[in-house]
């Protein structure tokens, strides 16, 4: 069973994790993060949800994030999506 929708709102601040499959490694070298901190900073422009902190470890990370307009998971949607085709590349 999917797990219920986000409610999104105004000017809120959440807590948000990802990981990889099967806890495996996201981040294979520093290259690796500082792809996805440049992606961060795209995202942030692109949709105005400034990232208040994130910590980045060698299978998931976790961001805190505030939305100004409610559109958190458009935001992750496109941020994972570019983390994606960035991994992919690189193999």
């Amino acid at each position: 069973m999917a797990r219920p929708l986000r409610v999104e709102l105004k000017d809120a601040v959440y807590h948000l994790r990802a990981r990889g499959n099967e806890k495996r490694a996201v981040f294979r070298d520093e290259q690796d993060r500082g792809r996805l901190v440049k992606l961060l900073e795209r995202s942030c422009a692109r949709y105005q949800v400034p990232t208040l902190g994130c910590v980045l470890m060698s299978n998931h990370f976790h961001l805190l994030a505030q939305t100004h307009p409610p559109n958190l998971s458009r935001s992750m949607y496109w941020l994972m999506v570019q983390q994606q085709k960035t991994q992919t590349t690189r193999m």
